[in-house]
């Protein structure tokens, strides 16, 4: 049974589909032509949504490395700008010292 409606998937003849007659169609060919429709509607949403979105992914996911070392060295900078405001704010206050040392010009 399985055998013969196998075979008959086999058969089909497209050039007696008639399109003003699809209401006639048999089961098989209405099957064959949702199948065939849904097959190009899921090429068509592969190659026209998601490659450009896979392909920007990859882009993405190949400049990570370098955006990650990036931060780490700003993280790095960013960090030693307080040890750099205090080494600042200590020379500062050694000048303010040399300074009042100095005599006053009238």
């Amino acid at each position: 049974m399985v055998a013969h409606w196998l075979e008959s998937l086999r058969t089909v003849d497209l050039h007696e589909l008639n399109l003003k007659q699809a209401g006639t169609w048999s089961g098989k060919r209405k099957a064959g032509v949702a199948t065939g429709f849904v097959a190009l509607l899921v090429l068509a949403g592969y190659a026209l949504w998601l490659q450009p979105g896979l392909a920007r992914l990859h882009e993405q996911r190949s400049a990570e490395p370098v955006l990650k070392a990036q931060l780490a060295n700003r993280a790095q900078e960013a960090a030693s700008l307080v040890d750099h405001h205090q080494h600042l704010q200590a020379l500062q206050t050694a000048f303010d010292e040399v300074m009042r040392q100095l005599p006053r010009q009238s």
